[in-house]
């Protein structure tokens, strides 16, 4: 089993604190994207820069059209590979 996260995960994980904070109606924060995602807030400020520049994530933390089919392609091929092999967390 992996020790680490890859970043394509991490995007994912990311993007999915955002969803799930929005759903509970509640504001979107550094400190909260980075609990629910467990990314440290040092290495969570990049990740957000990545994800605004791939278009997957506005500036207002938003999750954009692309963002969400990320998640999704993410969740029916990625994940269902790595836990196929048992490769992932």
């Amino acid at each position: 089993m992996l020790a680490y996260r890859w970043t394509p995960e991490v995007y994912c994980d990311i993007l999915r604190a955002i969803h799930r904070i929005e759903r509970a109606g509640k504001r979107v924060s550094l400190y909260s994207v980075g609990q629910k995602s467990q990314v440290p807030v040092n290495r969570l400020k990049n990740r957000l820069s990545e994800l605004r520049m791939l278009g997957l994530l506005n500036n207002d933390f938003s999750i954009t059209p692309a963002g969400y089919g990320f998640c999704e392609d993410y969740t029916k091929s990625v994940e269902r590979f790595l836990s196929k092999y048992r490769l992932h967390r």
